[in-house]
């Protein structure tokens, strides 16, 4: 067993860096046993094997609940974020007059871009066969909806349909783009 300390120092380093999600006590928690775990590898040496498997052991126990920890403050999040966006959606509805038809429409499109986005972005081979043929399926229907509007128009760039597509799939770039925005707004201001 060949014993790399950097390699173990560098995996906490990675759990304490991702506890973002994680509640105030459980991060603390779970900082104090890393700091414990790292205070043993730094007394450890290569000749210690019983030592060097419960640090790793331990070390998986702390990814594991650092992971825990995350993933259900996330689920909190991404629940509150989407109850916001379906108020927001409400909201919107009324306001502007829309008909609920038209407003489902508006998100099933934009949704689908998303959806596409990711199938063409998936980076695992053996789904690959799989992507293609739903990527096949979506485009045409997509194509088919945007060319051919029922005013007997042919195409109109300004169509909401295509804009709802267009920001659903590159939702990432239009994030981006807006962080840009408030940077440079930030730097203005100072």
């Amino acid at each position: 067993m060949k014993f790399d300390d950097g390699e173990y120092l560098r995996k906490i380093d990675v759990v304490i860096n991702s506890l973002i999600f994680a509640s105030h006590e459980r991060r603390l928690a779970i900082i104090e046993r890393c700091r414990i775990l790292e205070s043993k590898l730094i007394n450890c040496t290569q000749n210690d094997l019983d030592l060097l498997i419960e640090i790793k052991y331990e070390l998986r126990k702390i990814e594991a609940d650092a992971y825990e920890a995350n993933r259900h403050r996330k689920l909190y999040l991404f629940s509150a974020l989407g109850i916001a966006a379906i108020v927001y959606g409400i909201d919107y509805l009324f306001i502007n007059g829309l008909s609920l038809k038209e407003y489902f429409s508006y998100l099933v499109i934009s949704v689908v871009g998303a959806f596409l986005y990711f199938l063409t972005s998936a980076k695992n081979e053996s789904d690959a066969p799989l992507y293609k043929i739903i990527v096949a399926l979506i485009i045409p229907f997509l194509f088919i909806s945007f060319l051919f509007q029922k005013d007997n128009k042919v195409f109109d760039i300004w169509d909401k349909n295509l804009w709802s597509f267009i920001l659903g799939y590159s939702s990432e770039l239009l994030i981006k783009l807006l962080n840009k925005i408030i940077d440079k707004a930030k730097k203005v201001i100072e």
